[in-house]
C-alpha cells in the first residue's frame, strides 16, 4: 500500500458495490495488509467480490433470454471470441441459463462452449421437456424446474459471480416490462427486442423503462445500465448518441431515417 495507491480504496469498493456491509475495519502495522470483518451470511459474497476486483480477468455471469437465430448467434459468437475476449478485454463470460420466455423450453448450465451452446438449440427446437435437456445438458440447477424467465432469474440471482448481465434476445414485450425491476436487482440488460421497446411509445407500462436509455440507476453504489443499441436503427449507436446529446442539455425533437437495408434499396431505386 506505500508504494501504490488506491489499494484500500479499491479493496473497499468492491465490498460496497456488491452490497457488503463492513463491521470493522483494521491496517497491519506494516501497511501490507487490511482486515474487514462481515456477517458470516455475507462471507461469500465478500470474497468472490475481493477475488473479482483484483484479478486480471473478470468473470461475468450472462443470462440469456430467447432461443432464435439471434440467440444462437450470440452464443456462437461468445464462444468463438471467448480467449480474444479474456486476453484483450479482461473478461470471462459464462453463459449461465438459457430460456425461452415464448414456449418456456430451455436450459441452464455453466460455461460457455459453443458446441453445447448449440445442442442445446437444437434440442430446444424439438420442444423437448425441459427437464430432460437439463438432465442431458449438466447435473446442475435440476432444482430449477420448467426452464422459464422466472427460474433463470433465480438462476443468475443465486450466482455467485459480481458482475451479472442478462442479454434479451427474444421480441416478448412481457420480457421488456421487467428490465427496470432487474436494474434495481442489480443486473445489466442488454436488449434486441424492439417489441418491448415500442411498447412503451403507447403509455403502457414499459414507458417508466423508457428514461433508463440515457442514464443509470444505483446498485449498492454501482450503476447496473439497460443497453438498447441493437433494438433500433439496426445496431446502429443511435440511442446512445441521443443519450449522450440530451445529458449534455441539448434536447432532440426529431429523427428522420431509413434503417431497414431493403427500404432504403427500394426508396433509392
Amino acid at each position: 500500500m506505500p508504494q501504490t495507491a488506491g489499494v484500500a480504496g479499491k479493496f473497499f469498493d468492491a465490498l460496497g458495490e456488491s452490497g457488503v456491509n463492513v463491521l470493522a475495519i483494521a491496517q497491519g502495522r506494516n501497511q501490507r495488509n487490511i482486515s474487514a470483518v462481515v456477517s458470516a451470511a455475507d462471507s461469500d459474497r465478500a470474497l468472490q467480490a475481493l477475488h473479482a476486483a483484483f484479478l486480471t480477468i473478470v468473470p461475468i455471469a450472462v443470462a440469456v433470454i430467447g432461443a432464435g437465430e439471434i440467440a444462437e448467434a450470440f452464443l456462437s459468437s461468445i464462444g468463438m471470441q471467448a480467449k480474444e475476449l479474456a486476453e484483450v478485454v479482461g473478461s470471462d463470460i459464462r453463459i449461465i441459463a438459457v430460456c425461452d420466455p415464448v414456449d418456456r423450453s430451455g436450459c441452464s448450465w455453466q460455461g460457455h462452449s459453443e458446441r453445447r451452446g448449440r445442442a442445446l438449440f437444437s434440442e430446444v427446437g424439438q420442444k423437448l421437456d425441459p427437464l430432460s435437456v437439463l438432465s442431458k445438458m449438466t447435473d446442475h440447477g435440476k432444482d430449477l424446474g420448467a426452464a422459464c424467465v422466472d427460474s433463470l432469474i433465480d438462476r443468475l440471482t443465486l450466482s455467485p459471480l459480481i458482475h451479472k448481465v442478462i442479454v434479451d434476445c427474444s421480441d416478448s414485450k412481457e420480457t421488456a416490462q421487467r428490465y427496470a425491476d432487474w436494474q434495481k436487482m442489480g443486473f445489466h440488460v442488454i436488449s434486441q427486442n424492439y417489441v418491448g421497446y415500442m411498447a412503451g411509445v403507447d403509455g403502457s407500462q414499459n414507458a417508466e423503462a423508457l428514461p433508463l436509455l440515457s442514464r443509470s440507476t444505483r446498485h449498492f453504489g454501482k450503476g447496473s445500465r439497460v443497453l438498447w443499441g441493437a433494438a433500433v436503427g439496426r445496431g446502429l449507436p443511435l440511442l446512445p448518441t441521443i443519450g449522450v446529446l440530451n445529458e449534455s442539455g441539448d434536447r432532440v425533437l426529431r429523427v428522420d431515417g431509413i434503417f431497414s437495408v431493403s427500404l432504403h434499396f427500394i426508396c433509392c431505386k
